[in-house]
């Protein structure tokens, strides 16, 4: 996992400047990317995705299957439901006041829908983000 293409993903702008890379070769933020002060970048990061994610009124994420005629139900677990399944696994082991990881940022945002009111930290070396819900 990079967090240079994550943050570009959920679209949160970043530069060289809150590197602590300090390489500057390139014009625009480079793909090693890494913020000097961590902590207070996921504040940040946390602060973007919390004035751009709308909440839910439900309490875990559901799939909604769209049905036609074409389609032939082989009974093999999709990737859809696997995503399903990790989201309010994440979801169902924070609320009981445990810690979980999740791989993505848009991960973390499909979480801030449930669950607003949470602590995230990137772990460099898993190419993870900690997952805690605040008390």
């Amino acid at each position: 996992m990079n967090l240079h293409n994550d943050l570009i993903k959920v679209k949160i702008i970043h530069d060289c400047e809150n590197c602590c890379h300090k390489c500057r070769k390139y014009g625009d933020t480079c793909e090693n990317f890494y913020p000097e002060n961590s902590s207070e970048f996921m504040k940040h990061v946390l602060d973007e995705l919390r004035g751009n994610t709308v909440p839910s009124g439900e309490k875990r994420l559901k799939r909604h299957i769209v049905s036609d005629r074409k389609s032939y139900d082989d009974r093999i677990t999709t990737l859809d439901e696997y995503y399903v399944l990790l989201i309010n696994s994440i979801l169902s082991s924070i609320r009981k006041g445990s810690v979980d990881h999740a791989y993505s940022l848009e991960q973390v945002r499909d979480i801030m829908r449930f669950e607003p009111d949470i602590s995230v930290k990137y772990i460099s070396e898993a190419g993870a983000y900690e997952i805690r819900k605040l008390r």
